[in-house]
Protein backbone atom coordinates (compact mmCIF):
# COMPACT_ATOMS: atom_id res chain seq x y z
CA UNK A 1 0.00 0.00 0.00
CA UNK A 2 1.30 3.55 -0.96
CA UNK A 3 2.05 6.20 1.27
CA UNK A 4 0.03 9.13 0.38
CA UNK A 5 0.47 13.01 1.17
CA UNK A 6 -2.18 15.53 0.64
CA UNK A 7 -0.91 18.94 0.39
CA UNK A 8 -3.57 22.07 0.28
CA UNK A 9 -3.35 25.66 0.51
CA UNK A 10 -6.19 27.83 2.47
CA UNK A 11 -8.36 30.33 -0.18
CA UNK A 12 -9.83 32.49 2.77
CA UNK A 13 -10.96 32.22 6.55
CA UNK A 14 -13.15 34.16 9.03
CA UNK A 15 -12.68 34.88 12.81
CA UNK A 16 -16.59 34.72 13.74
CA UNK A 17 -18.22 36.12 16.40
CA UNK A 18 -19.86 33.79 19.14
CA UNK A 19 -21.51 34.39 22.59
CA UNK A 20 -18.49 33.12 25.23
CA UNK A 21 -19.33 29.31 26.03
CA UNK A 22 -18.67 30.18 29.59
CA UNK A 23 -19.45 33.80 30.24
CA UNK A 24 -22.62 34.02 28.30
CA UNK A 25 -22.71 37.80 29.42
CA UNK A 26 -20.34 38.30 26.56
CA UNK A 27 -21.00 38.32 23.09
CA UNK A 28 -25.03 37.28 24.20
CA UNK A 29 -27.06 36.39 21.36
CA UNK A 30 -24.11 36.58 18.92
CA UNK A 31 -24.39 35.59 15.92
CA UNK A 32 -27.15 38.19 14.93
CA UNK A 33 -28.61 39.29 11.98
CA UNK A 34 -26.30 41.66 11.65
CA UNK A 35 -23.45 38.96 11.72
CA UNK A 36 -25.27 36.38 9.31
CA UNK A 37 -25.77 38.89 6.66
CA UNK A 38 -22.02 39.69 6.85
CA UNK A 39 -21.24 35.78 6.85
CA UNK A 40 -22.86 35.75 3.80
CA UNK A 41 -21.28 38.53 2.09
CA UNK A 42 -17.83 36.71 3.53
CA UNK A 43 -18.48 33.84 1.59
CA UNK A 44 -19.63 35.01 -1.39
CA UNK A 45 -16.01 36.54 -1.24
CA UNK A 46 -14.38 33.30 -0.78
CA UNK A 47 -16.66 31.75 -3.29
CA UNK A 48 -15.60 34.84 -5.59
CA UNK A 49 -12.22 33.19 -5.46
CA UNK A 50 -12.60 30.02 -5.42
CA UNK A 51 -14.32 30.95 -8.90
CA UNK A 52 -11.39 32.63 -9.82
CA UNK A 53 -9.50 29.54 -9.06
CA UNK A 54 -6.82 32.56 -7.53
CA UNK A 55 -4.20 30.79 -5.39
CA UNK A 56 -2.45 33.39 -3.17
CA UNK A 57 -1.08 33.04 0.16
CA UNK A 58 -3.18 33.29 2.94
CA UNK A 59 -1.85 35.73 5.68
CA UNK A 60 -3.46 35.83 9.35
CA UNK A 61 -3.16 38.09 12.02
CA UNK A 62 -1.89 36.92 15.56
CA UNK A 63 1.62 36.18 17.53
CA UNK A 64 2.05 32.61 15.83
CA UNK A 65 4.40 30.83 18.11
CA UNK A 66 3.61 32.67 21.17
CA UNK A 67 0.33 31.44 22.14
CA UNK A 68 0.26 30.33 25.89
CA UNK A 69 -0.89 27.17 26.95
CA UNK A 70 -4.38 27.21 28.68
CA UNK A 71 -4.40 26.03 32.14
CA UNK A 72 -8.00 25.11 32.76
CA UNK A 73 -10.42 27.05 34.84
CA UNK A 74 -11.23 26.85 38.47
CA UNK A 75 -15.07 27.42 37.89
CA UNK A 76 -15.93 23.38 37.84
CA UNK A 77 -19.99 22.83 38.79
CA UNK A 78 -21.48 20.54 41.01
CA UNK A 79 -24.97 19.78 41.86
CA UNK A 80 -26.71 21.28 44.10
CA UNK A 81 -29.79 20.07 46.66
CA UNK A 82 -32.13 20.81 44.21
CA UNK A 83 -30.30 17.71 42.04
CA UNK A 84 -33.00 14.55 41.31
CA UNK A 85 -30.27 12.42 39.97
CA UNK A 86 -31.74 12.11 36.62
CA UNK A 87 -28.12 11.62 35.28
CA UNK A 88 -28.54 13.86 31.78
CA UNK A 89 -25.80 16.11 32.82
CA UNK A 90 -23.74 12.60 33.29
CA UNK A 91 -24.78 11.34 29.97
CA UNK A 92 -24.37 14.39 28.28
CA UNK A 93 -21.07 15.97 29.34
CA UNK A 94 -18.24 15.79 26.59
CA UNK A 95 -15.05 14.80 28.63
CA UNK A 96 -17.31 11.99 30.92
CA UNK A 97 -16.09 14.58 34.30
CA UNK A 98 -20.19 13.55 35.94
CA UNK A 99 -20.61 10.08 37.06
CA UNK A 100 -23.83 8.57 36.47
CA UNK A 101 -24.39 7.01 39.91
CA UNK A 102 -23.18 10.35 41.96
CA UNK A 103 -24.36 13.04 39.07
CA UNK A 104 -23.79 15.99 41.95
CA UNK A 105 -20.30 15.54 41.63
CA UNK A 106 -17.78 16.39 39.31
CA UNK A 107 -14.55 14.39 38.30
CA UNK A 108 -12.45 17.59 39.05
CA UNK A 109 -9.27 16.29 36.85
CA UNK A 110 -11.82 15.70 33.75
CA UNK A 111 -13.70 18.75 34.10
CA UNK A 112 -12.87 21.59 31.27
CA UNK A 113 -15.54 24.17 32.49
CA UNK A 114 -18.11 23.98 29.45
CA UNK A 115 -20.66 24.76 31.51
CA UNK A 116 -23.19 22.03 29.19
CA UNK A 117 -24.13 20.69 32.35
CA UNK A 118 -25.32 23.59 33.80
CA UNK A 119 -27.17 24.92 30.57
CA UNK A 120 -29.19 21.69 30.30
CA UNK A 121 -30.37 20.72 33.49
CA UNK A 122 -33.81 21.01 33.89
CA UNK A 123 -33.61 21.50 37.53
CA UNK A 124 -31.20 24.25 37.71
CA UNK A 125 -29.49 22.21 39.89
CA UNK A 126 -25.71 22.40 38.84
CA UNK A 127 -23.19 25.88 39.45
CA UNK A 128 -20.66 27.26 40.41
CA UNK A 129 -19.40 29.18 42.84
CA UNK A 130 -20.92 32.70 42.70
CA UNK A 131 -17.98 34.93 44.11
CA UNK A 132 -15.44 33.25 42.20
CA UNK A 133 -17.66 33.49 38.93
CA UNK A 134 -18.62 37.61 39.75
CA UNK A 135 -14.55 37.57 40.07
CA UNK A 136 -13.56 36.01 36.91
CA UNK A 137 -16.22 37.94 35.16
CA UNK A 138 -15.38 41.25 36.17
CA UNK A 139 -11.56 40.80 35.04
CA UNK A 140 -12.46 39.67 31.73
CA UNK A 141 -15.08 42.52 30.88
CA UNK A 142 -12.32 44.69 29.61
CA UNK A 143 -11.10 41.68 27.02
CA UNK A 144 -14.20 40.12 26.07
CA UNK A 145 -16.63 43.25 26.40
CA UNK A 146 -18.38 45.22 23.64
CA UNK A 147 -18.93 44.43 20.21
CA UNK A 148 -16.55 42.65 18.69
CA UNK A 149 -16.38 42.19 15.06
CA UNK A 150 -15.82 39.06 12.71
CA UNK A 151 -12.95 39.55 10.10
CA UNK A 152 -12.43 37.74 7.01
CA UNK A 153 -8.84 36.72 5.79
CA UNK A 154 -8.32 36.38 2.28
Amino acid sequence: MGHYSIHFSPTGGTRRVAEHSIFRQFASGRPDDEDKSELIEIAAKIQDILDADFHGKLELEGSHGTYKAFGGTPLKPAGNDDCSGCGLCARECPVGAIDVAAPKDTILEKCISCMRCIGICPKCARNVDQDLWDMMAEKMAPVLGGRKENHLFL
